[in-house]
């Protein structure tokens, strides 16, 4: 089975990257997908961390053992459409967005 690599991106730039050193084993890209999916939900809902002010904003980006991105998938997907209709409603109302 591939390898695939859950590299967490929460900001632009090396420094906003959590590389995933030990990858995980996947017969396809669609079972990586749910995965990926599955973990984002248990990390936005575990413990509050400083150095991710906003899990909507992360995403995994996730690569093979050559180091070849294959897929990208943002938290936010976690969320219904309707949710995340909700969310940007909220944040657009907030002082000072954009």
């Amino acid at each position: 089975m591939p390898i695939y690599f859950f590299n967490v991106r929460c900001a632009h730039g090396y420094d906003g990257l959590a590389v995933d050193p030990e990858g995980k084993d996947f017969p396809d890209l669609s079972a990586v997908h749910a995965y990926a999916l599955e973990e984002a939900r248990e990390m936005m809902a575990g413990p509050r961390l400083s150095s991710v002010p906003d899990w909507f904003a992360c995403s995994f980006e996730i690569s093979d053992a050559f180091g070849q991105l294959l897929l990208t998938v943002p938290f936010a997907d976690v969320l219904s459409k309707d949710d995340r209709d909700r969310r940007i409603k909220i944040l657009q109302a907030k002082p000072g967005a954009a």
